[in-house]
């Protein structure tokens, strides 16, 4: 299944595009692709993600419009 990231301010420039498409396989989570993006794009994953590995409060995170509860 194809799934589009879209990203905003600091994590658009870490990956120099607004707009990334990835191939993934059921069972995928949200933090699995979150996961992929800090591997991909290692500047982004001190945006992403606490000294404890917990999201970031100012990031917003949504499947299909609806915001993902923490």
């Amino acid at each position: 299944m194809k799934i589009q990231v879209v990203l905003t301010s600091v994590l658009k420039d870490a990956a120099g595009n607004e707009r990334l498409v990835y191939d993934i396989t059921e069972g995928t989570t949200v933090k699995d692709v979150l996961l992929e993006l800090k591997s991909r794009f290692p500047a982004m994953g001190e945006e992403l993600f606490d000294q404890d590995g917990r999201l970031e409060p100012h990031i917003f995170v949504a499947v299909n419009d609806a915001q993902v509860s923490r």
